[in-house]
């Protein structure tokens, strides 16, 4: 099973002549927050301007990224965050008043002030055992998941996915937020440790 995932890379803008430049995983980046419009450009592409509540797409996953002031800009330091992700995921936990038709590929954002971040927690897998991460929260937003071990695990919401070797596979020190309200499983071949914790309406 392949779970939408996202990273967010914050940044700072200190002057008109400041310039980012960074690596980036994901198929697509969204601005999710900034104190002003910018410009980005990826893989060499020509200056796009780029503000909170923008998204944009390309076929590969591996990204070149370059931020910049637009010109004219008055509003400094300017602090940006940009969402790179893979996959889509969609929150359906709220309603509309009145009819609004939703473009493909638009983005709807839901805001609650009951969100809150549960602490994170250090799970210790046991080998070659699908091991319970989180059980089922249908008021769950995210579930981030950081490998603390030299050791490749496999996730997975379905326990018999990770029986039959299959599932996300984290690699060693790496990262991720699984956008998932079921329970989610691990499983490895050694015992290694998972930082767990989740992001709850």
């Amino acid at each position: 099973m392949n779970f939408p995932y996202w990273q967010d890379y914050p940044l700072t803008l200190a002057n008109a002549n400041d310039i980012q430049k960074f690596d980036a995983h994901g198929a697509w980046v969204a601005c999710y927050s900034a104190s002003e419009e910018f410009e980005v450009s990826v893989n060499g592409s020509p200056w796009l301007k780029f503000n909170q509540g923008l998204r944009m797409g390309w076929p590969e996953q591996g990204v070149n990224v370059q931020v910049r002031a637009k010109p004219g800009a008055a509003v400094f330091p300017n602090t940006i965050i940009l969402r790179f992700g893979v996959g889509e995921y969609s929150d359906l936990r709220f309603s509309l008043g009145t009819p609004v038709q939703i473009a493909a590929g638009q983005q709807v954002k839901a805001t609650s002030a009951a969100t809150l971040s549960a602490a994170a927690a250090d799970v210790v897998l046991v080998a070659a055992t699908n091991t319970l991460l989180v059980a089922a929260n249908a008021a769950r937003r995210e579930v981030r998941v950081k490998n603390l071990s030299n050791a490749v695990v496999r996730l997975s919401s379905i326990d018999a996915e990770l029986t039959a070797g299959k599932g996300y596979y984290l690699d060693a020190y790496a990262e991720v937020s699984l956008a998932i309200t079921g329970a989610l499983r691990a499983r490895s071949a050694g015992t290694p440790t998972l930082n767990v914790s989740e992001t709850i309406y």
